[in-house]
């Protein structure tokens, strides 16, 4: 990491000296640096342990203790572990077992729960730990009863748990039938048995920092399968390092990427369950690619400035604090923007590891933290959402972004493309723009995607007259953060108007592009408000069909793409699309004659109803007598059609001939005349 221009002189040579010299007493204190000990976690493996997880985590190098009666869990001493591993799958902890494992977890433990797929006999310890889930702000977590080895509805982006840093992914194969599935997943996070770039069976839900909500600190998993397939080990020890320590800090070098002789932004993250008051440590790339030009400080710690200056061995050495005695307070997110230019010489596909090292944070008190580091990695590569390629992304990069999406000229580049796929999706939408304006407000990225509920209330198609408005709900039960709706329609059929946003949608920002017969509809918060859960539609659409006695549809939804807080997706499936599709209500019962007429063996008979009502056709021969009723029920509103093979109702076929048929309702009668030649 080379240094070619002047940076920033030291801002506080007191707390600098300070710092120096804690790092001195805890390094001599404790015979090793913080780095040395970031991998290694007190940990207590509880219960009949078939899948050798303990095994796997002491030979990573952490510190396991084991117990194989999970019911004496009440009589531990949990305060002095990391992460507690439960690996039983039939003994279910008595209240007082209960009780010291959500103490650990509200004071900051970390939790895995092993499990595997629901059946009887482990169904009173599967409900105990959903519950137990559940009191601590779960949101509802309830594995389904199901066994379902071919479950594909969870899609998982890069950013997968398995590994604890984003983009690396190592995933486990499990055997047919072992698969379990989740009614709700509540607050979590999915993970999928599938690779980067599939979906899969779910196999494991994650939560995060926050996403309990009665232990914001703490991490935890859920596993549905338990057996040794390949990766096990390699599974086991991500696991561990996603869970990471109880109440320790974390510091990460972020991921990042730039073209090769352009400027890019390395992020430096920080989770910490107490107030800091000032942190230092070193960075270094190997090998050398990047050259700091700038350190500036986020909204986390606005009052904090930072400065850096070379060292010998090519890294540099950071420091952060604030002269009026500011604290960085709890939380997770970046705390520092490092802007580089790439060195002369690297190419595209080039990497270098990011390394962290030398760190001392102080809380509120000028004592030394013990914390975590976790490495980054640099890329000669497109920056995702750097869409312009100035090296930062903002608002300018979302607004081409939402051109491209919309189809506005210019016609994007293939890198336009691959930096507006800002979650690797494969596909640029709305959960890209969710996500950079996340990432543009500062906020954390789930990591996984969360399932939404859809709530459409019925598969018929709307039932409309000539013109008027169709309400888009959309969800009703869960809030979201942006929509994306393609809309196909002939308009030689039907107008489509201007969609105008509703009181729930309020401070939402709604864009629409037309492009012959399609109608692209994007609706987002640019200040990452979030349309609240209700009743009322979100966007009504105005129409109006050019001919009254048009019967054909003209107008079809040809996606749905719904957005959550964390740019996770939901989309919906061709029966849930269907609802949306208009159908013209006739004005008047009508019976129209049957086609082809004469015919041999088979014939169609067209008829309209105005409104949803009990119908009945009917065909009687010259005699009047009734030769087969096809259908006699309650039918919807609209336009149908039905055909008759010639058979009567005894399935026999009837003779050349003259035949009538009736349409019949409460309010309606009307027949017809049709000729069989043979």
């Amino acid at each position: 990491m080379r240094s070619t221009v002047k940076h920033s002189p030291v801002t506080s040579i007191s707390f600098r000296v300070i710092l120096s010299l804690l790092i001195a007493i805890f390094v001599f204190s404790s015979g090793k640096i913080f780095a040395d000990q970031q991998e290694s976690f007190k940990i207590y493996v509880v219960g009949e342990d078939r899948s050798f997880s303990g095994q796997q985590l002491q030979a990573a190098g952490h510190d396991v203790t084991w117990e194989v009666d999970a019911l004496q869990i009440k009589l531990a001493d949990l305060s002095q572990f990391d992460q507690v591993w439960f690996v039983d799958i039939f003994a279910v902890p008595d209240a007082t077992g209960r009780a010291n494992l959500i103490n650990f977890i509200k004071s900051g433990g970390k939790l895995f729960f092993v499990g595997d797929s629901y059946k009887e006999e482990r169904a009173p310890l599967y409900n105990w730990r959903d519950s137990l889930f559940n009191e601590l702000g779960a949101g509802g977590v309830r594995q389904s009863a199901d066994v379902n080895p071919s479950q594909t509805v969870y899609y998982t982006n890069p950013f997968h748990v398995t590994s604890y840093t984003p983009n690396t992914v190592h995933y486990i194969e499990h055997g047919e039938g072992r698969n379990g599935s989740f009614d709700d997943i509540g607050n979590g996070t999915v993970i999928v048995g599938a690779g980067l770039d599939a979906t899969g069976t779910p196999i494991a839900i994650a939560f995060n920092y926050g996403d309990l909500e009665e232990a914001p600190h703490s991490r935890a998993v859920i596993y549905l399968n338990s057996n040794m397939y390949t990766n096990w080990d390699l599974y086991v020890e991500n696991l561990a390092k996603f869970l990471g320590s109880k109440d320790k800090t974390i510091l990460q070098a972020r991921y990042t990427s730039a073209l090769p002789e352009n400027q890019g932004h390395l992020k430096i993250a920080l989770h910490n369950s107490r107030d800091v008051s000032g942190l230092q440590f070193n960075l270094l790339d190997v090998p050398d690619a990047i050259t700091p030009l700038q350190i500036t400080t986020t909204d986390r710690c606005l009052t904090f400035s930072a400065s850096w200056e070379d060292n010998p061995d090519g890294s540099i050495s950071i420091v952060i604090s604030s002269q009026q005695g500011a604290a960085i307070l709890p939380g997770t997110g970046s705390i520092a923007d490092i802007l580089y230019e790439v060195n002369s010489g690297v190419k595209m596909g080039d990497s270098s590891d990011i390394k962290l090292s030398d760190v001392l944070i102080s809380d509120e008190y000028d004592q030394p933290m013990l914390t975590t580091l976790l490495n980054g990695k640099f890329y000669c590569d497109v920056l995702k959402g750097d869409v312009i390629m100035d090296g930062v992304v903002n608002i300018i990069d979302l607004v081409r972004i939402i051109d491209i999406i919309l189809d506005r000229p210019p016609e994007p580049t293939q890198i336009e493309i691959d930096a507006a796929d800002y979650n690797c999706d494969g596909d640029v939408n709305i959960l890209d723009v969710v996500a950079i304006i996340n990432m543009i407000l500062g906020r954390e990225p789930a990591g996984l995607t969360k399932g939404l509920s859809l709530n459409i209330q019925s598969d018929d198609a709307v039932q409309v007259k000539s013109a008027g408005i169709i309400p888009f709900f959309l969800s009703k039960e869960k809030p979201i953060s942006g929509a994306q709706i393609e809309l196909q329609f002939d308009p030689q059929i039907v107008k489509l108007g201007t969609p105008e946003l509703t009181n729930r949608a309020d401070g939402m920002t709604l864009v629409t592009a037309r492009r012959q017969n399609k109608l692209s509809i994007l609706i987002f918060g640019i200040n990452g408000k979030l349309i609240a859960p209700g009743d009322e539609a979100i966007f009504n659409l105005p129409f109006a069909f050019k001919s009254a006695r048009n019967t054909q549809n003209g107008f079809h939804v040809e996606k749905i793409i719904l957005a959550d807080g964390n740019a996770g997706s939901a989309n919906f499936s061709d029966a849930e699309l269907n609802y949306f599709n208009l159908q013209l209500l006739p004005i008047a019962y009508r019976l129209e004659q049957n086609y082809p007429n004469p015919f041999n063996m088979d014939t169609e008979i067209q008829y309209q109803l105005s409104e949803r009502t009990a119908a009945n056709l009917t065909i009687f021969n010259v005699l009047g007598r009734k030769v087969v009723t096809l259908f006699d029920e309650e039918q919807i509103a609209g336009t149908h059609r039905i055909h008759w093979d010639g058979r009567d109702a005894n399935g026999q076929i009837v003779g050349t001939g003259i035949y009538f048929y009736r349409l019949q309702t409460p309010a309606f009668t009307q027949t017809r005349k049709m000729t069989i030649l043979k």
